[in-house]
């Protein structure tokens, strides 16, 4: 890396800048220059408004990892959902379809099926309502995800997962249509 040094305005001393370092101060009188090259004629007043500027791009900067961060766990739980709906969909509906018995109330296949129905309804009325709550409070734009957007993000995980239940029945029916069973 590239040594930087500046000449101290006040007294003349050699000034180096720290790694990464943007502000430094004079060894010998603690004059506080600015090591960017566009900004290395600042005068000393505006130092201070540089060192605010700078310190808040990495604030945004933080802030905004912080939110990448939690939208992208965000994101994983909602693809697990999702995952969930057509396992459970696939699952139930592969279980009944495949049931011989003419009185279903009797036939364990039917039975298992219908317990993947209960969960597949039980994380319907769980998971978008769950997620929807949870949707990380980062904006680019507005800094705050209100409730409006909380509330059509809701409608939008639980149309989508209706769809991903209906996909689900159709491979099954297309599977069970191939095999003579529908």
């Amino acid at each position: 890396m590239k040594i930087v040094t500046l000449e101290c305005p006040n007294c003349g001393a050699r000034i180096e800048r720290d790694r990464n370092g943007y502000f430094g101060n004079c060894p010998f009188c603690g004059t506080e220059v600015c090591f960017d090259e566009i900004k290395g004629e600042a005068q000393a007043g505006q130092i201070n408004d540089l060192k605010d500027r700078v310190e808040s791009y990495q604030e945004r900067e933080r802030y905004d990892e912080e939110g990448r961060f939690r939208i992208r766990r965000w994101i994983k739980w909602r693809n697990i959902s999702y995952a969930g709906f057509f396992i459970f969909s696939f699952l139930g509906f592969s279980l009944v379809g495949l049931s011989n018995s003419r009185y279903p109330e009797d036939d364990t296949l039917v039975g298992f099926g219908s317990v993947f129905f209960i969960m597949l309804i039980t994380l319907f009325f769980a998971a978008p309502p769950a997620l929807a709550v949870h949707y990380p409070d980062y904006d680019l734009i507005n800094d705050k995800v209100s409730l409006v957007s909380r509330l059509g993000m809701w409608g939008r995980l639980a149309i989508t997962s209706a769809g991903i239940a209906l996909i689900a029945a159709f491979t099954v029916y297309l599977i069970l249509r191939s095999m003579g069973r529908a």
